[in-house]
């Protein structure tokens, strides 16, 4: 089973306060903005994305207030098996689910409208509620937030237009 994984790039993470607690410069891809391409190693002249823990996404490229990225984000969607790319400056919506079990009915990568359940929350009386989007756009990033009681999740929807979708490729070429 795969799990999703957060990028970010490497000259930018150096600013981030405690980033050597949140990066693993061991694991880095590279990036080929023009073709759309990930790789496992440097090809020449390619922007590097060092892997950070994925539930600190939020607090490091995340300016709350204004609701946009600080930075570029690369996302790797398991269930579709690519790269989700969302550049700096994109405007993002956050939709926090919290109860005494919250399940996401939507994955990274998944498109969404307005009236789209997104959480199925369970409530310490037993209540069954859900979360609508509110938005359309891309799913790009489903993390619980840990620890907590009740449970909590974060969800991060951007525009379909901010959003690219990159392969990954084993080899240069």
């Amino acid at each position: 089973m795969s799990f999703p994984r957060a990028y970010l790039p490497e000259e930018e993470i150096r600013s981030v306060e405690n980033a050597n607690e949140v990066a693993d410069p061991r694991n880095v891809v590279w990036v080929d903005s023009e073709k759309e391409v990930v790789y496992p190693h440097d090809c020449g002249g390619l922007r590097k994305f060092v892997e950070i823990l994925y539930n600190r996404l939020v607090d490091i490229a995340l300016d709350l207030v204004k609701g946009i990225t600080t930075m570029g984000i690369l996302i790797y969607a398991p269930t579709s098996r690519e790269y989700l790319f969302v550049s700096k400056n994109a405007n993002v919506k956050l939709i926090e689910a919290a109860g005494a079990s919250v399940i996401p009915l939507v994955r990274e990568g998944d498109k969404v409208s307005e009236r789209d359940r997104v959480f199925y929350i369970l409530t310490r009386k037993r209540e069954v509620r859900s979360i609508r989007a509110g938005t359309r756009g891309i799913v790009v990033y489903v993390s619980d937030i840990v620890p907590s009681v009740p449970m909590k999740y974060v969800m991060m929807i951007v525009g379909e237009e901010n959003v690219r979708r990159f392969k990954f490729v084993p080899l240069c070429g």
